[in-house]
């Protein structure tokens, strides 16, 4: 996940919840029970056309609860139901589909998603 890396202590985020991610168990000793392990959802399901499964711009930090949790469910309709101050990102995430679907993932420009714990630039 190169555009998703650490902040300088090492965690990341959940997209979702705004969660402390660690990347393994064995980091836990630092932590005060409050983080997780990192997992990676696929912001467009992976089943629903190649281009999406592999690119980065598909893919956030998550939590494991919040990826088990959205599935493969639309990602407007996962933040609606769950996390509505998520609303926001819909225009960006559908244009990230339509720039990784109809120009190639090397051509699309920059979109900003805001997370629960700040904002992601997507390249």
């Amino acid at each position: 996940m190169e555009k998703h890396p650490p902040d300088k202590d090492g965690f990341w985020y959940c997209h979702y919840c705004g969660r402390r991610l660690v990347a393994s168990k064995k980091h836990w000793a630092y932590l005060d029970g409050t983080a997780m392990i990192l997992t990676v959802d696929h912001i467009w399901p992976r089943s629903g056309n190649v281009k999406l499964r592999y690119t980065d711009a598909n893919l956030v930090p998550a939590c494991g609860p919040d990826n088990r949790l959205k599935g493969s469910l639309d990602y407007a309709k996962f933040v609606e139901k769950h996390y509505p101050h998520l609303m926001v990102n819909i225009p960006a995430v559908y244009n990230i589909k339509h720039n990784l679907l109809m120009k190639g993932e090397n051509k699309q420009g920059n979109t900003q998603l805001q997370t629960s714990a700040g904002f992601e630039t997507f390249n």
